[in-house]
């Protein structure tokens, strides 16, 4: 391999097997550091994700009496503006009431 008293190279094939098999240690944790990141950041997005969509949230209870009475009440005619004629009250639940939860 290599002679560090007379810097000599004596077997330049085992020296470059050597030179090669660490620079393969390198190489795998050089990919296992960019998967390891790659999740990291997917996570995180969906940190975000989850995060940003419960702040948007609407309370059922907030628009509960709109929804319900189906009407607008100064006009007396159908609901037009307002949380209640937002898309965002097909996909919100009803509350469980006491029994149900138990």
């Amino acid at each position: 391999m290599y002679n560090p008293l007379n810097m000599a190279i004596e077997d330049p094939d085992r020296l470059k097997e050597k030179d090669q098999r660490e620079w393969n240690k390198k190489a795998r944790y050089c990919i296992r550091y960019e998967a390891e990141q790659a999740t990291r950041d997917e996570c995180l997005a969906e940190q975000q994700r989850s995060d940003l969509m419960s702040l948007n949230k609407c309370s059922y209870g907030r628009i509960k009496e709109q929804a319900e009475r189906g009407f607008d009440m100064l006009t007396n005619g159908e609901v037009r503006q307002g949380p209640a004629n937002l898309k965002a009250t097909e996909y919100m639940q009803k509350p469980l009431n006491s029994w149900t939860r138990l």
